[in-house]
């Protein structure tokens, strides 16, 4: 693509190699400057005679441009001068953004051609995305998984049906600007063909082999009109100009008959040695080592009460103070595979395997899921344990509804894949930790059974609706499985389940706007995970997320079932090429209803997250970014946590993480979090975590 700093001859002659790049009217009007209605004609008998083009042609208007003669008199080569020169990423963007405001055809086909067919190409340059490692996981369509382009259409670009007038082309107007040269090469060389539909496609894009290949396709009919032709058909202009296209694609002709001649040959070897026609394998494997430092004499909640239930008496949590722990080694894979039945359908299913548990999950106060204070969501084991086995960490299906919609349906759907999108904390390239990566006052239904609708209200607006029932994968031996959906006695709806609108409001394509409201019930449970270590409470206690500790009626009593109203709003914006700024705010209101009804009450908790990133720090496609968050604040409701409270302080986080491209499918993520009032002690030391990660992407 690149130009660079050339001579005006070879930057014209640069620029109009790059204009054939042309889509398939274009084609059609350059074809037609070999067929002038009042050109003299060349009998077959005369076919050997080399007649000179006449000086008012458009190959020669096209040749003296090209030659650097024509110089600052026409208006429209010196725009196309301006936007086409690549010595300027930012033109490219401001054409763009130019041609969204003023809705500009001419600007939208400069876009077009300039960028040989993406006008996205322009934007990619802005937010500097690094498809090899982000656009495996941040997504719910299919476009990581297949190519997204309509099917029925795909097939009908190999099926064409030949035409004998353009009246018969569907989508071919007497207005259209290359009628008359459309209608030439259908009419008088029969060397265009239509779809099946009988449609041209004429702004379809092509490549210079895709010309050359329409270019052969003509000559041969024009040698087969020559051979077999009686009367003077052939114009000699037609075979003048027609030999100079042929000469100036003479090379990609002989390398198209190359590459059929190999293609049966490549065909057979992937018909037999490819897997699986409607699928394919994706895989993301970590690997870990973290280290934790100043945690000596850590306070935390044990999740039980100095006075045991029953004596009617509200009592304080019991504490216990932990020792620094040893630096860690972990590893983490995800193997996820993509099945495509239609070429718009998706069945996704994706299975963890990883053994480890961070350093950090031994300083937090007990819960009954992982607690995430310091934790990096890729140092959790998969949250399995140490002895984990292989386990089915997403099963969907995933399939369009309603036009642009999409509907996901399934036993274990990603409650993350659809909701709190983020691209500056996605866990790849962005922030690392649990607190950091998503809202921490979300739903304890991190996978579930359920559906999930998405669907473009506008095109810059978008809603999501999903209904979850917990399906989470992690559990371990003697415990609940923490799988509210499979459970007879629970199931879809009377366990812990979730409720999930959210809409995005996107008025530039830099900037995003998310408001989400869930609904949540959560399962009173008389077992619970105590970072990992299986803890049996003597009463049903509420756990985990919106409340993130745990909960009993105040006085040691035990709770039924819980229900929430949780509230967020989710901002990213691009300021410019490299700076993105983003935040988060969540407040959750939980209603706990006690075994006996007195002792009912709810926990109001907040939570809030600001940071920024720098694109391109230091390398090309490298991120650097910059988080602080205030985890989960208890502003009504404290007595009721036997675990999470604290002294009453508020933790806060601060995090930095490096992610560094090595190649396009590794990378290494250095992160550090300095935590402020672990556990919401207001006496606990100030900690730090530090974790370094390997990431691969195959």
């Amino acid at each position: 693509m690149g130009i660079g700093m050339k001579s005006s001859k070879d930057w014209r002659r640069s620029l109009l190699l790059r204009a054939m790049r042309l889509n398939s009217i274009g084609i059609a009007a350059l074809l037609a400057i070999v067929a002038p209605v009042n050109s003299e004609t060349l009998s077959v008998k005369n076919a050997n005679a080399t007649p000179k083009l006449a000086e008012s042609s458009s190959l020669n208007t096209i040749a003296e441009y090209a030659k650097g003669n024509i110089h600052g008199d026409n208006a429209k080569l010196n725009q196309v001068d301006q936007y086409v020169d690549e010595s300027s990423k930012n033109a490219a963007i401001a054409t763009h953004n130019q041609k969204l405001q003023n809705n500009n055809p001419i600007l939208s086909q400069l876009d077009r051609y300039a960028y040989e067919g993406s006008e996205d190409q322009a934007l990619d340059i802005q937010i500097n995305r690094n498809v090899g490692l982000t656009e495996l996981d941040k997504t719910s369509t299919l476009d990581w998984a297949f190519d997204t382009s309509d099917v029925e259409a795909d097939q009908a670009t190999t099926q064409v049906s030949q035409v004998t007038s353009v009246s018969q082309l569907v989508d071919v107007r007497p207005t259209d600007w290359a009628f008359t040269a459309l209608q030439s090469l259908v009419e008088q060389y029969g060397c265009i063909a239509g779809y099946p539909d009988r449609s041209f496609r004429g702004n379809l894009v092509l490549t210079r082999f895709e010309f050359a290949a329409g270019l052969n396709a003509c000559l041969d009919r024009i040698n087969e009109l020559a051979v077999t032709a009686t009367s003077n058909l052939v114009a000699k202009e037609d075979f003048v100009a027609l030999e100079k296209l042929q000469a100036e694609f003479g090379v990609e002709i002989a390398a198209i008959k190359g590459r059929v001649d190999g293609l049966e040959t490549r065909t057979r070897k992937l018909e037999t040695e490819r897997f699986s026609f409607t699928s394919k394998l994706f895989g993301l494997a970590y690997f870990n080592y973290s280290v934790l430092s100043n945690a000596d004499d850590l306070l935390r909640e044990t999740g039980f009460r100095s006075i045991p239930a029953g004596a009617n008496v509200r009592s304080a949590p019991l504490t216990q103070r932990v020792k620094n722990p040893n630096a860690t080694s972990s590893g983490l894979a995800w193997l996820t595979l993509g099945s495509s039945f239609t070429g718009k359908d998706l069945l996704l299913t994706q299975l963890a395997m990883g053994q480890g548990i961070s350093p950090a999950n031994y300083l937090t106060s007990a819960t009954s899921t992982i607690n995430s204070t310091g934790i990096p969501f890729t140092d959790a084991g998969a949250y399995l344990g140490p002895g984990a086995p292989v386990v089915l960490r997403e099963l969907a299906y995933e399939f369009p509804v309603l036009g642009n919609g999409r509907l996901a349906i399934g036993p274990r759907i990603n409650w993350f894949r659809f909701f709190d999108a983020n691209p500056f904390t996605f866990f790849l390239t962005g922030t690392s930790s649990l607190n950091s990566i998503a809202g921490t006052l979300t739903n304890d239904v991190r996978r579930g059974a359920g559906a999930v609708l998405v669907s473009p209200l506008s095109p810059k607006l978008d809603l999501r609706l999903g209904y979850l029932a917990e399906g989470n994968e992690y559990s371990t031996q003697n415990l609940a499985a923490f799988n509210s959906a499979s459970s007879v006695e629970e199931g879809l709806f009377g366990g812990t389940n979730s409720l999930t609108v959210e809409l995005t409001y996107k008025p530039d394509p830099v900037f995003n706007f998310r408001i989400m409201y869930s609904r949540a019930n959560s399962r009173a449970r008389t077992q619970f995970l105590d970072n990992q270590v299986p803890v049996t409470s003597p009463v049903k206690l509420v756990s985990g997320a919106p409340i993130n500790g745990l909960a009993d009626d105040g006085f040691g009593g035990g709770l039924e079932d819980a229900q929430s109203n949780i509230f967020q709003v989710n901002f990213d914006w691009l300021i410019n090429r490299r700076v993105g700024i983003f935040g988060r705010y969540g407040f959750a209101d939980t209603r706990l209803n006690a075994q006996i009804d007195s002792r009912s009450g709810n926990i109001n908790t907040q939570s809030f997250q600001f940071g920024f990133t720098v694109l391109d720090l230091f390398k090309r496609g490298a991120q650097g970014t910059l988080s602080f968050v205030m985890p989960f604040n208890y502003t009504k409701g404290r007595d009721y946590l036997v675990s999470g409270a604290g002294d009453g302080g508020i933790q806060y986080e601060l995090e930095g993480v490096y992610f560094y491209p090595v190649t396009n499918n590794i990378a290494i993520v250095p992160n550090v979090q300095v935590i402020f009032n672990a556990n919401n002690f207001s006496s606990n030391p100030t900690i730090a975590v530090f974790n370094i990660r390997t990431q691969f992407s195959f």
